[in-house]
């Protein structure tokens, strides 16, 4: 596996390292995985004891949704739903398969598709089938939320 290094000052280091080795077992009391990374190092740039942050990319999956995790919610059954005003202003729910959360967002593999409208605020006052008359939220107001 190809690894990226992110020097103290933001750059990256030109050259790429890869995963050499990996302990196979996690610490039950704190979380962490031990890992030995390898870097070329010809200009003898990096030093012991320098401060850099390692870019290990751990999956790639594609063609999926990244919904606000405040648009979603649990049914009875414990499955997650989301409720989407499709193109005729009508409340939808669907029901969603989420592979992981990102941050403040849900990596949703199955229930959305790109376009869809989440409801995000107002979920109480709404049901499937129900017309409604959706505001948007702005990028501005979505980036101060952290949403």
């Amino acid at each position: 596996m190809r690894v990226s290094l992110r020097l103290a000052d933001g750059d990256l280091y030109e050259h790429e390292g890869i995963l050499a080795a990996a302990e196979p077992h996690v610490n039950e009391q704190t979380g962490v995985i031990v890992l030995r990374l390898e870097f070329p190092n010809p200009e003898l740039f990096l030093l012991p004891g320098m401060y850099v942050q390692v870019e290990l990319p751990q999956a790639v999956i594609e063609n999926v949704i990244l919904a606000p995790q405040e648009g979603v919610s649990r049914d009875r059954r414990g499955r997650p739903v989301a409720m989407v005003v499709n193109a005729d202003n009508q409340v939808e729910s669907r029901q969603l398969t989420v592979q992981r959360d990102l941050g403040n967002q849900w990596v949703v593999t199955e229930g959305l598709a790109p376009g869809d409208r989440i409801i995000v605020a107002g979920l109480q006052k709404v049901s499937p089938g129900m017309t409604v008359l959706p505001e948007e939220r702005d990028a501005a107001s979505t980036a101060a939320s952290g949403n």
